[in-house]
């Protein structure tokens, strides 16, 4: 269901994402509730997200867009006990 550790980098150009998300602030709608954590250490799980500056450091690259667009909607959580898939919507994604 994905790689075990979730580098992301904010892409801003179609082709060079691998995946396209949009962030949502009501859970209900959410496929991906995920965490974001302040070092690359801490993002040991794949629902767990650390954002990076450098390219070449992450091992995804994400692109914001509209939910019309996306291939996954996501909501960030304050507790680690709280991530996970929501919907089975993109199993095999690279999230």
């Amino acid at each position: 269901m994905g790689q075990l550790l979730a580098i992301i980098y904010q892409t801003f150009s179609f082709a060079d994402a691998n995946t396209r998300i949009h962030i949502t602030t009501n859970p209900l709608l959410a496929d991906l509730w995920v965490y974001q954590v302040s070092a690359p250490g801490f993002a040991a799980e794949s629902c767990i997200w650390y954002f990076t500056d450098n390219r070449a450091e992450a091992n995804c690259r994400v692109l914001l867009c509209s939910k019309a667009l996306c291939d996954s909607v996501v909501y960030f959580v304050d507790n680690r006990a709280k991530i996970g898939w929501r919907t089975k919507r993109l199993l095999g994604s690279r999230l």
